[in-house]
């Protein structure tokens, strides 16, 4: 299955860098990354990035949640 390289923006100051690049299958597809023990939730709202002729999809941060014990 094809992926697609999306920008993850918003979120926790002290959320890395080298995090905010993900890969997803699907543009409807939510992203969920684990970090300082929870989940950061990012969700694309029709928001694009344009680098050179690439046309990157921007996710916004939507919540967190924490991890269950």
């Amino acid at each position: 299955m094809p992926t697609v390289r999306v920008s993850l923006t918003g979120g926790p100051e002290n959320f890395p860098e080298e995090l905010r690049t993900h890969l997803v299958t699907g543009l409807g597809e939510p992203v969920k990354i684990g970090f300082h023990g929870g989940y950061e939730h990012f969700a694309h709202q029709g928001e694009y990035l344009h680098e050179g002729a690439e046309k990157i999809p921007v996710y916004q941060w939507s919540g967190r949640t924490r991890v269950a014990e």
